[in-house]
């Protein structure tokens, strides 16, 4: 995972946003690059504080369609969302790998459910979000197996995701195996049934990394575990993959499976945490990223984040 280069390259600009493409070059070759879409408007937030409450859930729809037409060159952003999963048919299944470690962790509710309008607007309308078609998930069984917590009803409430009519149940680890740094981990069983992946998370540092990830590589950590029933990212006598500075594990998941099943990566920057184990949200950044290359979201997200604290990169 190579440190990443940017140059911006397009930008559209409006009375009080941005949208604007970014190439990410590796700085091992050059002719590798990726894009990085970004959406900035002061207008996500109604006022200066940094508070879910105060999203302003219309413009973060608008941020939303417009990173999505920006991306495909699609005039509607149905149309749009349907260039962004290659081969999609009406009977597709779409997981949605969100980080909701606390419900003042994680995206916003306006975020997720501008993405569910638009899976809505799919086929002219007809697509048809349902619990048999578009699974919310995080690692949400216990990792002693004696409780389970049910990460996004915490961090986006239960009633709030039966309206968008999305699965967000508990989870299983019946996918297939994968070998992560020597280890065998299994793969959840609602992103290993859809037919295509999306990772959705609030960037910020992490504490186990002194601010070397973001959190778009970290994030896929949560849809693996070691046990078939319960979620477990432990290892003994050295530490465990979810914590430890252990990059060769987040290499083997996605080059054994993620890569490849990983659709597209969204990063709502409208409020950012502190760090992971923060239970509030600290700054107002008024900022939506969207890519397809998780190394190259992951770098420019600690890019931004370097504004206001102390992180390095890998």
């Amino acid at each position: 995972m190579k440190r990443r280069k940017f140059m911006k390259v397009s930008c559209g600009v409006t009375a009080s946003s941005i949208l604007q493409s970014v190439v990410a070059g590796s700085r091992a070759d050059t002719r590798v690059t990726a894009k990085v879409y970004e959406y900035f408007d002061s207008g996500l937030m109604n006022d200066n504080t940094p508070d879910p409450a105060k999203v302003n859930e219309s413009m973060v729809q608008r941020a939303v369609d417009s990173l999505v037409m920006h991306m495909t060159r699609k005039s509607t952003r149905g149309e749009a969302w349907q260039a962004l999963f290659p081969g999609i048919v009406k009977s597709s299944k779409i997981a949605i790998k969100v980080n909701a470690l606390k419900d003042k962790n994680s995206p916003q509710l306006a975020t997720l459910k501008a993405i569910i309008n638009g899976f809505n607007d799919m086929f002219n309308g007809t697509y048809g979000v349902s619990e048999s078609k578009v699974f919310l998930i995080d690692n949400n069984l216990s990792i002693s197996g004696s409780s389970s917590t049910n990460h996004v009803d915490s961090a986006f409430g239960s009633v709030n995701l039966d309206l968008l009519n999305v699965w967000h149940g508990i989870d299983s680890y019946n996918g297939p195996s994968v070998s992560v740094a020597g280890t065998t981990l299994y793969v959840s069983s609602k992103f290993a049934e859809a037919d295509y992946g999306i990772n959705f998370l609030v960037p910020r540092r992490h504490q186990y990394y002194a601010g070397n990830l973001s959190g778009f590589i970290k994030n896929m950590m949560g849809a693996v575990s070691k046990n078939r029933s319960t979620y477990d990212a432990l290892r003994s006598g050295n530490g465990s993959f979810h914590d430890n500075n252990n990059y060769q594990a987040y290499i083997d998941i996605f080059n054994n499976f993620f890569k490849e099943n990983t659709h597209l990566y969204i990063g709502d920057m409208i409020l950012i945490p502190r760090n992971e184990g923060a239970n509030y949200f600290d700054k107002i950044e008024n900022r939506l990223v969207m890519g397809t290359d998780p190394c190259a979201m992951d770098s420019y997200a600690v890019d931004i984040l370097k504004k206001y604290y102390s992180v390095s990169k890998k």
